[in-house]
């Protein structure tokens, strides 16, 4: 952590007497400020390759205050890296209601913009905001004097670069050919006609996971398997969803200890297409 003040103190963006990150490090920067509830405001700065909480905030045993600014810096070396906000209110930092006030948050990476949450009056618990940070000082991660090599684009440095300090998304568990594969859970509760509902993972047309209508009203079930990396559809099926007429239901998919998708409110069937173990750093 270098330079934060996110504990209250005047905040000044523009303030040249922080040290400068070193050469392989790029600088990442917010600026918060808290709607009239500020107790309920939160954050994570997270490397989501091994899924590290870099920097949280507020300290422990400590509330932001209502209706006031903080700002952070950080110097970053290449990687992959999620902020994360919380809002333990479940209605964002924002509201139509001025007893509620509106906050707003603003993310830069090396002077460039990040990400921000403006007038955004969307109720929320969590937003996540994904980033890379390259092997440059730009947000694209092309070094600005990059004169390429004869192809155009410049960019073929640059993706070396990125492969070089990257890591291709690894499965956690073993295929029967002892070949690394990708751990699939999905987590279903029911509401009160539990034998209406009933889902299924498939890839190329075949069957890869499957729960049949067999749950009792407001029961819940787990299915796990291990999968090889590939394109696959999930498909939920229920007359009226799993929520909310008739019941608290819902369903999540969680791959490798992440959850990718959650739902419960939808009519007859609803399904989502998902990619396991894609290597998108091969194809540059």
């Amino acid at each position: 952590l270098v330079g934060t003040d996110l504990m209250g103190e005047p905040v000044d963006q523009y303030d040249r007497r922080e040290a400068a990150c070193d050469a392989n490090k790029s600088e990442f920067r917010l600026l918060l400020r808290t709607d009239l509830y500020g107790y309920e405001t939160k954050w994570k700065l997270i490397n989501t390759i091994n899924n590290q909480v870099l920097a949280q905030g507020p300290p422990p045993n400590s509330n932001y205050a209502d209706k006031s600014a903080y700002s952070g810096r950080w110097c970053l070396s290449p990687g992959q890296y999620t902020f994360q906000m919380i809002d333990n209110g479940r209605d964002g930092i924002c509201s139509t209601n001025p007893l509620f006030g509106c906050g707003m948050l603003r993310l830069w990476l090396n002077g460039e913009n990040a990400g921000s949450m403006i007038n955004d009056k969307s109720n929320w618990r969590t937003k996540d905001f994904p980033f890379i940070v390259g092997i440059s000082s730009r947000v694209d991660g092309v070094p600005n004097n990059n004169k390429g090599n004869g192809n155009g684009n410049g960019n073929e440095g640059w993706c070396s670069k990125v492969r070089s300090v990257m890591q291709v998304p690894q499965g956690t568990c073993a295929l029967a050919n002892g070949r690394r594969g990708h751990r699939v859970r999905v987590t279903t509760v029911v509401d009160k006609f539990g034998k209406e509902t009933s889902w299924s993972i498939t890839s190329n047309n075949a069957v890869k996971m499957r729960m049949g209508p067999v749950l009792e009203a407001y029961q819940q079930r787990s299915v796990e398997d291990c999968l090889p990396a590939g394109k696959y559809n999930i498909k939920f099926d229920d007359i009226d969803g799993v929520c909310c007429q008739h019941g608290q239901g819902f369903f999540k998919l969680i791959v490798n200890g992440k959850e990718l998708l959650k739902g419960g409110s939808f009519t007859k069937s609803i399904d989502h297409d998902f990619q396991l173990g894609f290597d998108w750093i091969s194809s540059m």
